[in-house]
C-alpha cells in the first residue's frame, strides 16, 4: 500500500540517505538536509522509507500551523483557513505527503519570510540556511533577504545582520563543496548533463514549451505544466498590489528561479510540483475565494484534476 508512494525524486534521496552521496549519477543535484532527515530518523525507527514519509508529513503539520497564522497576521483567520485549504486540495498537492521535500521547503520559506518580515535576523539568515540546503529553489529566498536588510534602517544590530548574511552563504558554499567532493562535472550547477538540464532565461524555457505544445509532440505533464505555470504568472499579476513586498519578492524570484531550468527532455520540467511552495500564490486564491462562486469553482475544479492525477 505504501510502495505506491515510492516513485522518482524519492529514490533519489533513499539513495543518498542510505549510501551518501556519489553512488548514482546526478546524484548531487540534490542538496543534503532531507536526506539527513530521512537518515536521522530511519536510525530511530530501523526504516527509512517510513522515515521519508514521516518527515515529509509532519513537516506538513508544522508548515500548515506556520503558514496559518502567517497568514492570519496579514489578512485575518477567514483567509487563512481558505488559503491552508485550497492548498492542500490543489491537484498536485499529493506530493507533500510523499517522500519528497516540499513540506520540509515550504516549513522553512514560511518560518523565513516571517523571520524577515519581524527583522529577526539571526533566524531569518537560519530558515534560509536550512531552505537552500533543501531546495536549490531556496537562494530565491536571498532577495527578500536583500530587501528587508536594505529597508530596515537605522542599520543596528550589525552583528544579527551579518549572520543572516553568512549563514545563507555557507549554505551555498557547503552545497558546492558536496559537488566538488563528489566530483561533479561542474561545481556551480550550470549544466546537468545527466538530467538534460542546464541554466537558460525563462522565456527560453516557456517558449519551448509553446513550441512543444503547437509541434503536437507533448504529453500530458507538458500541458499540466505550461497552463500551471501561466496560471501563476497571471495570478500573480492580477494580485500584485494585494501582497506584501517580501511575499512579492519570494513569489516573482522563485517563478524565475524555477523556470531557468531547462530540461531538454520536457519543458517547464515539474512546475505543476514546485509551484506548491510558492505560498503567496495560494493567498491570493484565498483573499479571491470570499466570492462563494469563485470558491466553489476552485474547489471543484481542484477536487476533480487531483483525483485526476492521483
Amino acid at each position: 500500500m505504501l510502495s505506491v508512494w515510492q516513485r522518482f525524486d524519492t529514490n533519489w534521496y533513499l539513495a543518498i540517505a542510505e549510501r551518501g552521496y556519489g553512488t548514482l549519477i546526478g546524484d548531487v543535484h540534490f542538496p543534503p538536509l532531507y536526506p539527513i532527515l530521512i537518515r536521522f530518523v530511519g536510525g530511530l525507527i530501523n526504516q527509512n522509507w517510513l522515515a521519508a514519509l514521516l518527515v515529509s508529513n509532519l513537516a506538513l503539520l508544522v508548515a500548515l500551523r506556520m503558514l496559518y497564522q502567517f497568514v492570519a497576521e496579514s489578512f485575518g483567520n477567514a483567509v487563512a483557513r481558505r488559503t491552508s485549504a485550497l492548498l492542500l486540495i490543489f491537484p498536485t498537492a499529493f506530493f507533500f505527503f510523499s517522500g519528497y521535500s516540499e513540506s520540509l521547503f515550504l516549513l522553512w520559506t514560511v518560518l523565513a519570510l516571517r523571520s524577515l518580515q519581524r527583522r529577526v535576523w539571526l533566524w531569518a539568515g537560519f530558515w534560509i540556511f536550512c531552505a537552500i540546503l533543501t531546495r536549490l529553489q531556496g537562494v530565491a529566498l536571498l532577495v527578500p533577504l536583500g530587501y528587508a536588510l536594505w529597508q530596515a534602517r537605522p542599520f543596528d544590530q550589525k552583528v544579527a545582520r551579518g549572520f543572516a548574511l553568512l549563514l545563507p552563504a555557507f549554505a551555498v558554499a557547503l552545497y558546492l563543496f558536496i559537488r566538488a567532493v563528489v566530483g561533479s562535472a561542474s561545481v556551480i550547477p550550470l549544466t546537468e548533463s545527466d538530467l538534460h538540464a542546464r541554466l537558460a532565461p525563462p522565456w527560453e524555457n516557456y517558449w519551448y514549451a509553446i513550441q512543444t505544445l503547437v509541434s503536437g509532440k507533448f504529453i500530458v505533464a507538458d500541458v499540466l505544466n505550461w497552463f500551471v505555470t501561466t496560471w501563476c504568472i497571471v495570478v500573480l499579476l492580477i494580485g500584485w498590489h494585494k501582497l506584501p513586498p517580501l511575499w512579492r519578492l519570494y513569489a516573482v524570484t522563485s517563478l524565475i528561479v524555477l523556470t531557468m531550468r531547462y530540461v531538454e527532455t520536457q519543458p517547464l520540467n515539474s512546475m505543476s510540483r514546485y509551484v506548491l511552495t510558492i505560498f503567496p500564490i495560494f493567498v491570493l486564491l484565498g483573499i479571491w475565494s470570499e466570492n462563494v462562486w469563485l470558491q466553489r469553482a476552485m474547489v471543484y475544479l481542484s477536487l476533480v484534476f487531483a483525483l485526476y492525477l492521483c
